[in-house]
C-alpha cells in the first residue's frame, strides 16, 4: 500500500522535501513507517521521537495501523514567540 507523508519545518530541511510517498506492507503502523523513514532519511532519526503525528488531519498517539492512501503529517516541536 502507499501512503502520503507530509513534512513540516525542520523536517523539510532534514529530508530535502515536503512530502514522501512510501510503499508499505499492509497492516503497517505509524512506527513501521517511521522506521522506513529513518532508513530513507537518516538525518531525521534524532528528531522523530519528539515529533507530533497527525493521521488524516487528526493528531494521534500510540501506533495506529495505516490504510491505503492515508495522509501522515509529521510536525517537529517548535519554539519562539
Amino acid at each position: 500500500m502507499q501512503v502520503n507523508v507530509l513534512f513540516f519545518a525542520s523536517l523539510v530541511d532534514k529530508t530535502g522535501t515536503s512530502s514522501w510517498a512510501p510503499f508499505l506492507h499492509s497492516r503497517s503502523t505509524v512506527e513501521d513507517m517511521k522506521r522506513i523513514l529513518i532508513k530513507q532519511f537518516p538525518a531525521c532519526a534524532d528528531l522523530l521521537p519528539v515529533c507530533h503525528v497527525a493521521l488524516n488531519q487528526e493528531y494521534v498517539k500510540g501506533n495506529p495501523v495505516l490504510q491505503e492512501s492515508d495522509e501522515i503529517a509529521i510536525f517537529p516541536p517548535v519554539s519562539g514567540g
